[in-house]
């Protein structure tokens, strides 16, 4: 058997293409993993990445490797088939972290499953992915392809306002601008195209290394018309999906959007949703604690906030988002729903409104009374399509609020004033309160160990409750405050925390160290709640600083974590436990008044237990409805506030109208290069075989035939003898002379379309 030597240049070019192909493979996936918080072992991934690179570059570049690798892409499908027991579940993961889907939620233990074979699945991916890139790379050349490959998968998380990992979006930027740098060169004149992928991959990566260094890397900023887009195009996605027979996805579940912090947020009907606390990588259902390591802030404003609330001077909690369970590592979604189904077999009778859902958020609006609702208008400056929440809200929360969105509310809380619910919703509240007791009181067994000894010891703590607070809810309360106070006294607050590394227990770390902030706080106290019998969990939003005006400007050194404690018969009730340094997390926490001693305001006597309650008397007057003409616009701001940030949509439309326009003529200038190439390329035969082949398009158009270019090409194709320059050249004219002939035989506005697509053809 003959072996053949490899022609001059193939060894270099086949390193080239590797390293293309390390490039996008590596670079994609280690910005995929990133952007959506995927947890896979990145040491073993990105080598093997490389390594199936090499691999496949070998494969499709040595004669019939090409039906190789499509046998290895085919033995990969299969073997995915076969094993979809364990590597569904990976996918199922992957699935709903890309496209924040709430359909098929997972257990503990299924999410424990789905995380051992998320190396293993993406291993495979990675192999057939590299399989297919070869051909892209080796063969087609298209870098068009390959741009596709490593930038659409992260288009969900950018389009929610995260920027992937830079190295790795870099990394792949940097493999497919060295193939478009190297497009038009010669495949099969292998010296000179080795030596251009070698000097094209080192002047993109260099490239693309100074323009990392010099520009900033800011968080990035979705622009608001690019939400709106965005979500109209989602909202005709998920329309279109309802309408298919069988499809289990919830309505409107692919609807991702972006809270103002890091991260994103999705409404999660009966289990709360996921906001980004700046700084904490947040994905729908889940709290990634292993990066809440050290925090720095721009100062960069992110929302405006106005009400028109009596008094406002204060700190405002606006909600983003809930977790329920703690793994030790991360807070994760609910892993079960409340069940209302006994509402069918008792005769319930649902409000009239059509689509009626129980709302929880409610129940303590429903308890206020007579305390007047008020009016909260936020302004989102980051973009964003979820609204953030006050608590005691008097009106559902829109799915898609808008930039600017306006929701009623009623101060205080059951302190200020509490009516035990009634009738139909006091039906609700208690099947929802069983939810809440299974949901909410799990610790895991290694932070329990941990908590034990703290548990009796923080009972010594004495605290004051609010003058006004009820009875019933005087112990869960105050055992909230004993824990913010001991948990104070135990850990100190510094935003220069290192992350906790893989396999540690993050209360357990954080207790160590003695030392973190809102989020270290919140999961600590979270649980030494839940050990003393009390329903707890974690909930992250902004912090908002009201003035006397009832305005705030809220900044990224605002995003903030706490705790929420379920008060039977009333709702989830805000506590702090952040101890004071750190407010929202970049400025002092201001005295709340839940810590104040000073006696309460006069507020309506609370009925007794046989009277009915006040607000559904008839002669009650009813509360007054909000208004949006009682809020005033916000004052204008003084040059030493923070200024909105620039629209720069303007600049965005002039940039992509430019480039549209200018697209046809940049096709245009590579066709006109391309042909000239290949009209003087080393390789003459092949040469006079594409003038044929221009011949045989322009027959199309009415040109007639020519035995003598016929004669060239049959002689380049099957003759052994090599064509000189001359032949090579008669045979461009004599297809030069064709294209003016096939030109004067046609009406003149094909003339023109003749010339215009004359360098393509």
């Amino acid at each position: 058997m003959k072996i053949r030597r490899p022609r001059r240049g193939e060894l270099t070019l086949w390193l080239g293409n590797s390293m293309i192909l390390s490039l996008l493979l590596a670079g994609g996936f280690r910005a995929f993993l990133c952007a959506y918080q995927i947890e896979a072992n990145q040491l073993v991934l990105l080598p093997c990445c490389c390594l199936f690179a090499m691999l496949s570059a070998a494969l499709w570049s040595v004669r019939g490797g090409g039906w190789a690798a499509v046998t290895g892409i085919v033995m990969a499908g299969l073997t995915a088939w076969r094993a979809w027991d364990r590597l569904g579940l990976a996918a199922q993961l992957i699935r709903r972290r890309v496209w924040n889907s709430s359909s098929g939620r997972m257990s503990a233990l299924e999410f424990e499953a789905a995380q051992q074979a998320m190396l293993p699945a993406l291993l495979l991916l990675a192999a057939a992915l590299a399989l297919w890139l070869g051909w892209v790379v080796v063969w087609a050349r298209g870098w068009h392809l390959s741009a596709a490959v490593v930038t659409l998968p992260l288009l969900p998380a950018i389009l929610a306002g995260i920027l992937p990992d830079w190295t790795g979006l870099m990394a792949g930027a940097a493999g497919w601008i060295a193939l478009l740098l190297t497009a038009l060169y010669d495949k099969q004149d292998t010296v000179r195209l080795a030596r251009g992928t070698l000097v094209s991959l080192a002047g993109s990566i260099t490239l693309l290394a100074l323009l990392s260094n010099l520009l900033p890397r800011g968080s990035y900023e979705r622009p608001q018309w690019a939400t709106d887009g965005r979500q109209k195009v989602i909202n005709a996605v998920s329309e279109g999906l309802e309408r298919i027979p069988g499809w289990d996805e919830v309505p409107g579940s692919l609807v991702i959007d972006a809270s103002p912090g890091n991260g994103s947020s999705v409404s999660s009907s009966g289990n709360g949703h996921i906001g980004g606390a700046r700084g904490v990588a947040v994905i729908r259902g889940r709290v990634d604690l292993l990066a809440a390591g050290e925090r720095r802030y721009e100062n960069q404003a992110m929302l405006v906030v106005q009400t028109n609330q009596p008094n406002p001077a204060g700190k405002m909690f606006l909600l983003d988002g809930t977790a329920a369970e703690y793994t030790g590592e991360s807070w994760e979604e609910a892993s079960v729903v409340p069940d209302y189904s006994i509402l069918d077999s008792l005769s319930y009778t649902p409000p009239a409104s059509e689509g009626y859902v129980i709302l929880p958020e409610l129940f303590p609006d429903l308890t206020a009374g007579n305390v007047p609702a008020y009016l909260v208008r936020i302004r989102n400056l980051a973009g964003g399509g979820m609204a953030l929440a006050p608590y005691r809200l008097a009106e559902a929360v829109p799915e898609n609020p808008g930039r600017e969105y306006t929701l009623a509310y009623r101060p205080g809380g059951p302190a200020d004033s509490f009516y035990p619910l009634e009738g139909q919703v006091k039906l609700e509240e208690t099947l929802y309160r069983d939810f809440v007791y299974q949901q909410y009181l799990s610790v895991p067994e290694r932070t329990e160990a941990v908590l034990s000894p703290l548990v009796e010891a923080l009972q010594q703590e004495v605290v004051t409750i609010e003058a006004g607070m009820p009875q019933e809810f005087l112990e869960p309360v105050s055992a909230a405050q004993r824990t913010a106070q001991y948990l104070a006294k135990q850990a100190a607050y510094d935003l220069d925390v290192p992350a906790m590394r893989r396999g540690e227990d993050f209360v357990e770390y954080f207790l160590t160290e003695g030392r973190g902030y809102c989020v270290h706080f919140a999961t600590a106290g979270a649980m030494l709640l839940r050990m003393q019998g009390i329903p707890a969990r974690y909930a992250c939003g902004y912090a908002a600083y009201l003035d006397d005006s009832g305005y705030a400007t809220v900044l990224d050194s605002n995003a903030h974590a706490w705790v929420e404690i379920y008060l039977d018969g009333y709702g989830w009730y805000p506590v702090e436990m952040t101890p004071p340094a750190g407010g929202g997390d970049g400025q002092e926490i201001q005295p709340e008044t839940d810590r104040v001693e000073t006696p309460a305001p006069d507020v309506p006597a609370r009925p007794e237990p046989d009277q009915p309650e006040p607000v559904e008397q008839p002669d009650q007057p009813e509360k007054p409805a909000p208004k949006p003409e009682d809020i005033t616009a916000p004052p204008e701001e003084s040059p030493g506030q923070v200024q909105e940030p620039v629209d720069l949509t303007w600049l965005w439309y002039t940039a992509l109208a430019l480039a549209i326009l200018s697209s046809p003529v940049a096709a245009y200038r590579l066709a006109v290069r391309r042909r000239q190439k290949i009209r003087g390329m080393a390789d003459t035969n092949r040469s006079v075989i594409v003038a044929y082949g221009r011949y045989r398009r322009l027959l199309t158009w009415g040109c007639g035939e020519d035995p003598a270019l016929e004669a060239l090409a049959r002689k380049a194709k099957f003759s052994q003898h090599k064509l000189d320059a001359q032949e090579r050249e008669t045979a461009w004219e004599r297809v030069d002379v064709l294209a003016r002939q096939a030109s004067e035989t046609l009406p003149r506005w094909k003339q023109y379309i003749l010339r215009l697509l004359g360098p393509l053809f």
